[in-house]
């Protein structure tokens, strides 16, 4: 099966996301760009994963943008606490990003 976002509709909910998002990753605040290889290159993620919870698919409220790095976060909590989809969710909303400094980033 190809990525829902590989679509036409795919694609335009995926803008529109970024859009929302105003280009801005959700957990670290890095403005976002285009591309697949940038750390910074913009990926649109499911809080609730769609192999767990393919109803909400295109639901808004469970899509954020997020930069690669941060997505690269978001696979690791899936893969550590899939098959609840609760669990996740609630993981990645606690995550905080720590920049430099030590202290965690406010997007």
């Amino acid at each position: 099966m190809s990525h829902p976002f590989s679509t036409k509709h795919g694609k335009t909910f995926r803008k529109a996301i970024l859009l929302r998002d105003l280009f801005t990753c959700q957990m670290c605040g890095t403005l976002l760009r285009d591309g697949k290889r940038d750390s910074r290159a913009a990926v649109v993620d499911h809080i609730k994963p769609i192999e767990l919870r393919p109803d909400l698919t295109w639901e808004e409220s469970n899509c954020r943008s997020v930069c690669r790095t941060c997505h690269a976060v978001c696979d690791s909590i899936e893969k550590r606490l899939s098959p609840d989809s609760e669990a996740i969710a609630a993981a990645k909303r606690r995550y905080k990003a720590v920049g430099l400094d030590g202290y965690p980033v406010k997007p």
